[in-house]
């Protein structure tokens, strides 16, 4: 999903930037409840990079 975000308009710069903050609040708990290790901080770390590297480029094409 997060690869194809911006496929067809299907989500606006907005609405990735509160998913992204949504994520860092979420990555924070977790991390602090089951550790920064563990497989499950882990996956949900790549996830927010992947997000973030897809707000990086949509501005990069749009600014």
């Amino acid at each position: 999903m997060e690869n194809t975000i911006f496929e067809n308009g299907s989500i606006n710069e907005n609405q990735l930037l509160s998913k992204i903050d949504f994520l860092k609040g979420e990555l924070i708990e977790i991390g602090l409840i089951i550790g920064l290790n563990h497989p499950k901080t882990v996956a949900l770390s790549q996830r927010l990079d992947k997000l973030i590297l897809e707000y990086q480029k949509h501005c990069a094409v749009h600014r």
